[in-house]
């Protein structure tokens, strides 16, 4: 994904548009590949100022996740709007934005940030995903396991915290 700033760079000030949809592979981050489950698309338009070329547009994406509970594979949209800045020259760590050389500016680098920086925090394939028995592994959504007493049994507490619940009913201090 480039857009070749040249005509934007000979006429500052002057805005052009650019729109593209491709196939997209992993993306690789804190050790997770995160898998692309469709086409990434990007538009919006581009100025250049001062040499920067400023970027500013929507991308939308298709990411493949695994539920946080359920360990189940869901697809999750991504729509994201950006405004970033290109400048001139090798890579800088102490400046916000992403280098170029010559005229061609490469959106890939912005593009997976963006993505990476969108995902959800708390991974679920639903709401109300119920999980996994953290005892034998069965997914709750299949029906109970039977290997563990009934979540309702000893007024909503489990019974790891039986002795949590008797100190509290105990009038002392903990």
């Amino acid at each position: 994904m480039r857009i070749d700033a040249g005509a934007a760079l000979k006429t500052p000030g002057t805005e052009h548009e650019f729109s593209f949809s491709r196939p997209w592979r992993t993306i690789d981050f804190a050790g997770e590949s995160i898998e692309a489950a469709g086409p990434v698309t990007v538009k919006g338009t581009y100025t250049a100022r001062s040499g920067n070329v400023f970027v500013r547009g929507s991308l939308g994406a298709v990411v493949r996740l695994a539920c946080g509970r359920c360990l189940r594979a869901y697809d999750q949209r991504i729509s994201v709007t950006f405004d970033e800045e290109y400048y001139p020259g090798p890579e800088n760590g102490d400046r916000d934005g992403y280098p170029f050389e010559g005229s061609l500016i490469d959106l890939k680098e912005m593009v997976e940030h963006n993505i990476v920086m969108h995902l959800p925090a708390k991974r679920l394939c639903r709401e109300d995903c119920p999980g996994l028995c953290p005892d034998c592994g069965q997914d709750f959504s299949q029906g109970p396991c039977g290997c563990r007493r009934d979540k309702q049994e000893n007024d909503g507490f489990c019974s790891g915290l039986e002795k949590l619940k008797a100190l509290l009913e105990d009038d002392e201090e903990v």
